[in-house]
């Protein structure tokens, strides 16, 4: 099951549900209505723990390795003068360079732990 079929079906599932809800509230009291949303309720449920073992776990998405100093900031937790910074400071070990008149940073291969 893609993410999207899966998001698709888990919003079915808030639906039913809050029609069951609907259902069962006191103004509104329809017990064929109520009994056929409870039943959706619980296929769909079924159906959800069944496909959840299935769907394999979304994995992160693959880091460049080199990244513009104003893209910095969505991996590395600097902004983006800091990264210019870096960058100039870095040209001379590797770790940042020039490619035309923008700055790029390297990024290491494991993802940073945000201070804070």
């Amino acid at each position: 099951m893609t993410p999207a079929e899966w998001a698709s079906l888990l919003d079915v599932v808030a639906k039913v549900e809050a029609i069951e809800a609907h259902h069962a509230g006191r103004i509104h009291r329809d017990p064929r209505g109520l009994k056929l949303a409870q039943e959706a309720v619980q296929a769909l449920r079924s159906t959800v723990a069944t496909a959840a073992p299935i769907t394999p776990a979304l994995s992160q998405p693959e880091r460049p390795d080199w990244v513009r100093v104003s893209h910095a900031p969505r991996f590395l937790p600097i902004n983006v003068t800091a990264a210019r910074m870096r960058a100039k400071r870095g040209q001379a070990s590797g770790t940042g360079r020039k490619v035309g008149r923008h700055w790029e940073l390297h990024l290491p291969s494991q993802p940073e732990v945000a201070h804070g």
